[in-house]
């Protein structure tokens, strides 16, 4: 889900709305999600483009640490992947992750 912030959730300023998880109800209109479920989206993304970022995050997130055993804090040891498919939402987010300076 992503769109318009009706109340509630403090974010800083760098958000174009919240995005996040939402189970059931994917088609409804609005819908009712934890603030600590939800992220900043980033004002580029229009609430349609964001919608797919969660979805693909989570996928991509439990590829790395629960498949290939990655610890994404830096602690483990260096892990030779291979993302196939990297041009899709969920390739690239696994091609770009492990590299990443920032931890997701």
């Amino acid at each position: 889900m992503a769109g318009k912030l009706m109340h509630a959730v403090q974010y800083n300023s760098y958000g174009g709305g919240p995005a996040g998880l939402k189970s059931g109800g994917g088609l409804a209109e609005f819908c009712v999600a934890k603030g600590s479920l939800t992220v900043p989206r980033p004002p580029e993304l229009s609430a349609v483009e964001a919608a797919g970022i969660p979805s693909g995050a989570l996928t991509a997130h439990v590829a790395l640490t629960q498949y290939a055993g990655v610890k994404l804090d830096g602690t483990g040891p260096q892990k030779t992947i291979l993302v196939t498919a990297a041009s899709g939402g969920v390739g690239t987010l696994l091609f770009n992750w492990p590299n990443s300076e920032t931890p997701m």
